[in-house]
């Protein structure tokens, strides 16, 4: 999709496909730059949409369980076009976050998700021999940015059984992953000045100069200080990343 987005000072432009090796880093895929003028067309390339996978296990495990169950599911979401966040990277931001007790509050979840570009989470809990005597368990729940909050998507499910049931398991908790359903990630790069946001003439946080919006139409705002304020249209669509940035 070709847009022309006309503006002062701020030029809204569309990421390009994520290389491989852009999985080494916790920054999003960077979008392509168009030539020109504000009001150049943007680039048809887009980003695709990002997960985090977060993996909770108790200290006991063993570790090669934890770095098992993100592998099962991390292979599956690349086959099917997402991009996922290093496991190292992952992890460290999630401790600092809080750990599990993030996962429970959605503003924190999503300031998390803002900082590694990922506006989807899947919530692993890995286990040996649980209660009910299987020889493995493990939880599979996805989360989705919205407004603000990122909120459960559909109910957590609890897997149990031998090596091959938990891999078949993972595996199709990560397959259910809803590309049409992926927000999108919108940036705000400024240079020296602050920068404030609206989404459809609401307010809207930036962690780290991101946002999340849901799939469909809307209008974005920019105020900047000395600035005339701009304000465009933004279509969501598949997840795809768009970039604003405020000269």
């Amino acid at each position: 999709m070709k847009s022309a987005l006309a503006l002062a000072g701020v030029l809204l432009v569309a990421g390009v496909v994520a290389a491989q090796a852009a999985e080494e880093s916790a920054e999003p895929a960077e979008p392509g730059d168009a030539t020109g003028a504000p009001g150049a067309a943007a680039s048809d390339a887009v980003a695709p949409p990002r997960v985090a996978i977060l993996v909770v296990a108790p200290p006991e495990v063993d570790a090669f369980l934890p770095a098992y169950v993100h592998e099962l599911a991390a292979a599956v979401l690349r086959e099917a076009g997402w991009s996922v966040v290093p496991p190292g990277v992952a992890k460290r931001a999630f401790a600092e976050a809080g750990g599990e007790g993030c996962l429970g509050d959605g503003a924190c979840l999503e300031a998390l998700g803002a900082e590694l570009g990922a506006g989807m989470v899947l919530a692993l809990w890995p286990s040996e021999e649980d209660a009910e005597g299987a020889r493995f368990a493990c939880a599979a729940q996805w989360y989705r940015a919205g407004e603000g909050a990122m909120a459960p998507v559909g109910e957590r499910e609890v897997l149990r059984g031998d090596e091959t049931a938990i891999a078949e398991g993972v595996q199709a908790a990560a397959r259910r992953a809803d590309r049409g359903g992926a927000p999108c990630l919108v940036e705000v790069a400024a240079e020296g000045v602050e920068v404030s946001a609206e989404v459809d003439r609401r307010a809207r946080a930036l962690h780290r100069g991101r946002l999340f919006v849901a799939p469909g139409d809307h209008a974005l705002r920019l105020l900047a200080d000395g600035r005339r304020a701009w304000e465009g249209p933004l279509r969501c669509e598949a997840g795809r990343g768009w970039r604003a940035r405020v000269r």
